[in-house]
């Protein structure tokens, strides 16, 4: 077993440190990185425990499909991919769980060791990208991400994931002190270092999860001695707190010797940027009009859509930021409540009973991720989705739940399966792009007959519309029906370019008042002030 997790996480590992990032998918290869790393571990690693409680969460990943079929989720690729992050989560739960309760627990001993392990490999060769974009050395962009913005994210694109990835692994670097497992000076060294990245991310994020993990430890410090003691709690906190305020002296210091970063201080980052209060705001109106059946699995954007005229914010969004209000905008608030309230449940059951240190420290490599995705949605990432799904199944294993059994070749043939899904996604997406360049060529060459695709989609049919969609010419005549595809389309990309093509197809086929609500949307949204002479086709 100790060969394969092995195997299975030098594969994972790939999923944050893999630098290719591009549209329409930016974290598309890490995320397959990811899955196949975790369909590796099903292959090979007998299912034959079902916990019943944990099938509710495969219930839950056929409501995209069931959207799909009754129209409210507008494309097929939507359903499926939601159903298969869904599922996926479940099977990465069963994972842990069967991994845990092998051995009479064990295995659990081990299965943390090994991941804390595996993320100190990830977290320290991405402590070492970020200080390198930090002080802008040179460095070459096929394995490291270039570098935009002011804030160094490591090869993960986005500085918010970098620091949950690295307060997961200080969570780890505790659970092997916890255990003996490394030198405590050594880990006292590493333990320093992401810190000192973390707080080069300026992620407001961590600041919460600090608090959390601190009235954690507080609270189940009642029923567990641990090694990290409340004195030392407060020493590492001091330290990330000073490490916070001292990153503009660092900054000061190396100009003389580097490019470095100018991020902006704690003050400001304290103080500025609350867009989310604006986009919460919009979410809850949202959830206010459509109340019982919501807007379809990850389509939060048509809920913006659907009341920003009334409801202005100045972004646009394509999740609630929050996890909870994203789950009731997608299913409405009986269904979303359910879900919100399943997940609570255990969790919280958990929380309270749970005394051995393995699935304490499992709850608390879940935390950051956790709090994270009330602030931001890193849920949508497979590469934390499915550490997190394992970590569950560690959680739940040391509660007696009466699984049945099963034969563990049905778990090997659905992760073949996954596999084939993966190709032929792999596949699709590759042809995408160049669907989308010869798309882009067409609509330059204003050209207006029938456009054909250099290559045919069969499951990723958003894409395919995507790309219809850039190659239409907007003086084009078309149906009420059409319009409306068209209008589906736009409701899930607000950009500059999709509403004012919109605005522009709708004035030509005489639909003046939902082309002016175009232009209304691109003002609220990016400040664009168009008059009604900019979307006419004077050509034609």
């Amino acid at each position: 077993m100790k060969l394969l997790l092995f195997f299975a996480g030098v594969v994972f590992s790939f999923s944050f440190l893999n630098p290719i990032h591009f549209n329409p998918w930016p974290s598309f290869l890490s995320e397959l990185i990811c899955c196949i790393s975790f369909l590796l571990l099903i292959i090979f690693i007998p299912i034959i425990k079902i916990p019943k409680n944990i099938l509710i969460i495969f219930s839950f990943s056929l409501m995209p499909i069931a959207q799909f079929i009754f129209g409210q989720i507008y494309y097929f690729s939507i359903s499926l991919i939601s159903f298969l992050y869904i599922a996926s989560f479940g099977l990465a739960v069963l994972l842990g769980y069967n991994l845990s309760i092998q051995k009479k627990g064990e295995n659990a001993k081990v299965l943390m060791t090994f991941i804390s392990y595996i993320y100190i490999f990830i977290c320290f060769f991405s402590s070492v990208i970020a200080i390198i974009q930090w002080l802008n050395m040179p460095y070459n962009t096929e394995y490291i991400s270039g570098m935009v913005g002011n804030r160094p994210f490591a090869n993960l694109a986005q500085p918010n994931h970098l620091a949950t990835l690295l307060s997961l692994e200080v969570i780890g670097c505790f659970y092997l002190y916890e255990n003996e497992k490394l030198k405590k000076y050594f880990l006292a060294l590493l333990i320093l270092l992401f810190i000192f990245i973390i707080a080069l991310t300026q992620s407001r994020t961590t600041w919460v999860f600090l608090l959390v993990f601190i009235i954690f430890l507080i609270y189940k410090g009642k029923v567990i001695r641990f090694k990290l003691t409340k004195r030392l709690l407060v020493i590492w906190s001091g330290i990330y707190i000073s490490c916070i305020f001292t990153v503009p002296f660092f900054n000061e210091f190396l100009s003389s010797y580097f490019n470095v970063l100018q991020t902006t201080n704690v003050i400001e980052r304290a103080t500025t940027g609350y867009l989310r209060m604006e986009i919460w705001n919009q979410s809850l109106h949202a959830i206010k009009e459509k109340p019982l059946f919501g807007y379809g699995w990850n389509q939060t954007s048509v809920a913006q859509y659907a009341v920003i005229e009334n409801y202005p914010g100045k972004e646009w969004f394509s999740s609630a930021h929050n996890i909870v209000l994203d789950i009731i905008i997608w299913n409405g608030l009986i269904v979303g409540g359910l879900i919100t309230l399943y997940f609570l449940l255990i969790y919280l059951v958990c929380l309270i009973k749970n005394i051995k240190i393995e699935t304490v420290f499992a709850s608390l490599m879940i935390l950051p991720v956790l709090v994270h995705s009330f602030l931001e949605y890193p849920f949508k990432y497979s590469y934390f989705l499915l550490p997190t799904g394992l970590f569950w199944g560690i959680i739940i294993s040391e509660i007696e739940l009466k699984p049945f059994s099963v034969r563990s070749i049905y778990f090997s043939l659905i992760s073949i399966f996954g596999f084939l899904i993966l190709g032929f996604i792999f596949k699709e997406f590759n042809e995408s792009t160049d669907n989308n360049v010869a798309a882009n060529t067409y609509e330059m060459n204003e050209r207006v007959d029938h456009f054909e695709l250099a290559y045919p989609v069969y499951i990723l049919d958003e894409f395919k519309y995507r790309s219809q969609w850039f190659a239409l010419n907007p003086c084009t005549r078309l149906n009420r029906n059409d319009l409306n595809k068209v209008g589906n389309m736009v409701s899930l990309h607000l950009t500059p370019y999709d509403l004012l093509k919109y605005a522009k197809i709708l004035s030509y086929n005489g639909f003046q008042k939902e082309a002016f609500s175009q232009l209304k949307i691109l003002e609220i949204l990016y400040g664009g002030k168009y008059k009604y002479d900019d979307i006419i086709c004077k050509n034609k």
